[in-house]
């Protein structure tokens, strides 16, 4: 996976987490960490 195609599809989960009432914000914040946390693990560029 490149960075392109996981920002694009962060960008869509926090939007998404935005416009949905509950705990899916929640949800979507945390899986936001998760994904931010493994790019970095497993990205040279950071």
């Amino acid at each position: 996976m490149n960075q392109d195609f996981l920002v694009a599809n962060l960008n869509k989960i926090i939007i998404k987490g935005l416009l949905e009432p509950g705990n899916n914000f929640e949800i979507n914040i945390r899986r936001l960490t998760i994904l931010l946390l493994y790019q970095k693990k497993h990205s040279h560029d950071f």
